[in-house]
């Protein structure tokens, strides 16, 4: 009888979630509806890339993902279909079940009950994008950095509107994530230097692209990326060390590289048994290869890029 009221307490609390969140959906799709910027605020988890995309492009790259202007929509979008796991959910949005206009929401569960919205998806799992149809395709040329959008520039400080502005110029080079990445590099970097920083906006808005060029391709011609911005190599490399070195960022970090370090289970698998790497001999084996903020003529593994060192 007890295992009994508890699976009946669980299915009651499931569905309570599934409410809150199916709510959170309906609002979030109406706010989006007329643009309301400050309610969809409310809406997302802060520094999460749903936070970051509302604060550089306002509600429009949403209205994309969720294609509220497409001719089928109609007012009819709404969620209809509410996975959980853990803390986390996907709250998948349809004009019906199955229906190939859909869009998904990434929620995570907060301590006071309440859902916030992680990121905005187009497509859902049982309905992704086609790259062949001409309406998902305009929707992917967003996505896929082959389209630009309109930055709200208010919301932006000038090293970040040079930096954003060039990269989307870049067709089908910079995808979003990577603007994302570049946005929450100068950002960090930003917050952890104050508000006072000596040198250009241009040589810091070439840093920011350098870096996440380096961090995302392995190489990169400096000469191009400075003049572009019109500063000069040893500036806006200065500016990539100094980076760098405040957020110890390096090749293969998840906060502003969109490739995943191919080593990260050996390294938890060893440091599980009791290893630790040797932070001194890494700074050495850094040292070694002081220029890898120059062009990268080989794709440097792990230990060349540690970050800047000291010279």
């Amino acid at each position: 009888m007890d295992n009994l009221i508890q699976l009946d307490r669980g299915i009651v609390a499931k569905r309570q979630q599934a409410q809150a969140a199916a709510r959170i959906g309906a609002a979030f799709v109406a706010a989006v509806r007329v643009g309301a910027i400050d309610p969809l605020k409310d809406m997302l988890l802060p520094g999460s890339s749903a936070a970051m995309q509302l604060e550089i492009f306002g509600a429009t790259l949403f209205r994309i993902a969720l294609r509220l202007d497409n001719p089928c929509e109609q007012g009819q979008l709404a969620p209809v279909e509410f996975e959980m796991q853990g803390n986390t959910s996907l709250l998948e949005l349809g004009i019906s079940p199955g229906a190939t206009l859909a869009a998904s929401l990434f929620l995570q569960n907060q301590p006071s009950g309440a859902w916030l919205i992680l990121e905005v998806l187009p497509g859902t799992p049982g309905a992704p994008l086609n790259p062949n149809e001409s309406a998902d395709c305009a929707v992917l040329n967003y996505y896929q950095g082959y389209a630009s959008l309109p930055l709200l520039e208010g919301n932006l400080d000038p090293v970040e509107r040079f930096f954003l502005k060039e990269m989307q110029g870049r067709e089908g080079l910079f995808n979003l994530d990577e603007l994302l990445n570049a946005f929450r590099l100068w950002r960090d970097f930003r917050k952890k230097s104050g508000s006072v920083l000596k040198g250009s906006s241009a040589s810091y808005a070439a840093a920011v692209e350098y870096l996440i060029s380096l961090f995302d391709r392995f190489q990169v011609e400096g000469a191009t990326v400075a003049k572009r911005y019109s500063t000069t190599v040893s500036a806006m490399q200065g500016r990539a060390r100094l980076i760098a070195h405040a957020l110890n960022a390096t090749q293969f970090d998840d906060r502003y590289s969109i490739h995943s370090d191919p080593i990260a289970h050996y390294r938890q698998v060893f440091e599980d048994i009791g290893g630790r790497f040797n932070q001194h001999e890494m700074e050495k084996a850094a040292q070694k290869y002081a220029g890898v903020f120059n062009t990268v003529e080989v794709s440097p593994d792990d230990t060349d890029f540690f970050g800047p060192t000291d010279r």
